[in-house]
């Protein structure tokens, strides 16, 4: 999502039998990209180019870079596709058809908020008539899903599926499923859907 921080990693593996020398690592980076962080302070940075150097990689081994960054410039069209290049030179490499990786994020424009997704109570007691109110906002009208699954990832029912207007929603669940049965004791999982973005909250229903 538009100015929601994400990670690319890269992985650098010798899949040689030797050891590789005078390794260096370039990532180029797509215009636009606000780089939060990495993981290993990188050699040099020249406009979206990044460089790292390692002396020498044994056999079967690998480095792994972690870079967090964000979209934070508004684009003209969503979604926006953010694609970065990755390469490794060798001294003395006489396959380098391995040596390049690519990587694509898809950003979209932010519809909702995580943070303003919560619920009004984490245990509820549907037999007893005490409904759960679950409550999400939204930048701009949308669809959104509400699924409820076990803590093995089963998804138990369906709560809604609808259209709802910006601001702070608030959707009142009995606790009913789709079989028409109220749900059963234990612990639950609601997720919430709008667009790409995916937000989770744990409940645990008493009978």
């Amino acid at each position: 999502l538009f100015r929601s921080a994400f990670m690319y990693q890269i992985l650098l593996e010798n899949l040689g039998p030797g050891v590789a020398e005078g390794v260096v690592l370039t990532e180029s980076l797509p215009g636009g990209l606000a780089v939060r962080g990495f993981s290993q302070d990188p050699d040099s940075i020249s406009g979206n180019v990044v460089v790292w150097r390692f002396a020498q990689i044994g056999p079967r081994q690998q480095t792994k870079i972690l870079i967090q960054a964000s979209l934070e410039e508004p684009q003209a069209h969503y979604p926006v596709e953010l694609v970065n290049l990755c390469t490794a030179d060798v001294e003395g490499d006489t396959d380098p058809t391995n040596n390049t990786a690519r990587a694509t994020v898809i950003v979209s424009e932010a519809v909702a908020d995580c943070d303003a997704f919560y619920l009004d109570q984490n245990l509820f007691q549907p037999e007893r008539g005490t409904p759960l109110t679950i409550f999400f906002g939204l930048e701009s009208r949308g669809e959104v899903i509400l699924d409820l699954y076990d803590i093995t990832g089963y998804q138990v029912t369906r709560i809604a599926k609808d259209v709802f207007d910006p601001g702070v929603n608030a959707y009142v669940w009995d606790g009913t499923m789709h079989t028409g049965e109220k749900v059963g004791s234990g612990v639950y999982v609601i997720a919430l859907r709008v667009g790409k973005l995916i937000c989770w909250k744990k409940v645990i229903g008493l009978r």
